[in-house]
């Protein structure tokens, strides 16, 4: 009966049930005391649960390094949160870095600093300030990785400078020298001087920045690093969330629709004329059954591990045509089967969603 209900609002023109319709947004500039955690996570969908167990809500930008590659980003979503900037090696396993915002702020993706096997940053600029995080492979030159650091910083010269990560240096030790030499060419200081990777007992995860603020190591360790917290004022453009309506569709919903359904008297004495009023009715008895709301949340439809691979061989399929290996049919009939098969996943799926949210709808809308 709920696909009837769904296919019917569709033709009667009314909001579908799991459809989310935005609003205009206006900004506001404020000044913020941010939070921001940065963490070396060795394999962001590998540790996922381990990420998923940490409150992040408590954070303004989130920050990861060596995330190694990641092919499904519907998986790796944090709820109130959207990537900014993410870097991640073509071909090869391991390095990798990504750094996560609020919804409501305002960024601007900025260039960021990759050098082969020496340096991976991602950044944003934020206003008057560059926020970015950084990973270096431990087999790295040090010296190339300092010197490129150094330029990077000073071609940003006009803007406060952050930068987080695992800069695999040692801080404790005789890597210090390098942290040295950077400050003395860009006035960006290392913050952090104590352990951050017990198993080596050395300090190899830093924050570098000439932004006022306090920065320390965490307790909570994804991978085998401490993670680093820093709070500091930055000055932000915060962006009014879009709003989204949704139909409440609780069982006490769909009691209420069952109810009115049966109480119906087809009117009218031509087909027309019973046609329209039947139409007319069942407008009636769905919009009061399932109330519009609003709500901050959108649906979001996440894959599962079948439609991903549905979708990989579609890719492949494409790519072998395009490389002239196969015919242009075998991959048309396969986009059709694929096509077939997103449109099945996705209403499964909002039923799910509304089976296992129980009696409260809007936790369909998570996202």
């Amino acid at each position: 009966m709920r696909d009837h209900v769904i296919r019917m609002t569709k033709y009667l023109k009314l909001n579908h049930p799991h459809t989310h319709i935005t609003h205009q947004t206006n900004t506001s500039e404020q000044l913020i005391t941010a939070r921001i955690f940065t963490s070396n996570v060795r394999g962001l969908v590998k540790n996922w649960d381990k990420i998923k167990a940490i409150d992040l809500s408590k954070y303004d930008i989130i920050m990861f390094n060596e995330i190694w590659q990641i092919r499904n980003f519907e998986n790796a979503s944090i709820p109130g949160f959207k990537i900014a900037n993410i870097y991640q090696r073509d071909n090869q396993r391991g390095g990798g870095v990504i750094i996560y915002i609020r919804d409501d702020y305002e960024y601007e993706k900025i260039e960021g600093l990759v050098v082969n096997g020496i340096c991976e940053l991602a950044a944003i600029c934020m206003r008057n300030s560059v926020i970015s995080v950084v990973y270096r492979p431990p087999s790295g030159n040090r010296l190339q990785f300092r010197d490129a650091l150094a330029d990077w910083i000073s071609n940003n010269h006009n803007k406060n400078i952050y930068i987080a990560g695992d800069f695999n240096l040692n801080y404790l030790g005789n890597d210090k020298a390098i942290f040295d030499s950077i400050e003395a060419q860009t006035g960006v200081r290392p913050k952090i001087n104590e352990i951050t990777r017990v198993q080596s007992k050395t300090c190899i995860d830093n924050v570098l920045t000439d932004i006022d603020g306090t920065h320390k190591v965490s307790q909570i360790s994804v991978a085998d690093h401490q993670a680093v917290l820093s709070t500091m004022k930055l000055k932000i453009k915060r962006v009014q969330l879009k709003k989204f309506n949704y139909r409440e569709m609780k069982e006490s919903n769909w009691r209420v629709f069952s109810n009115e359904v049966s109480k119906l008297v087809i009117r009218g004495e031509s087909i027309d004329e019973k046609w329209t009023s039947l139409c007319t009715d069942i407008k009636k008895i769905v919009e009061i059954s399932f109330p519009e709301k609003q709500s901050r949340s959108c649906y979001k439809f996440v894959m599962s591990q079948g439609l991903i691979k549905s979708k990989n061989k579609k890719n492949k399929l494409l790519k072998q045509y395009k490389r002239g290996q196969i015919e242009k049919e075998v991959y048309v009939r396969y986009n059709r089967i694929y096509r077939k098969l997103i449109t099945k996943e996705q209403e499964s799926s909002s039923y799910n969603k509304i089976r296992d949210s129980g009696r409260d709808s809007k936790k369909n809308g998570e996202c």
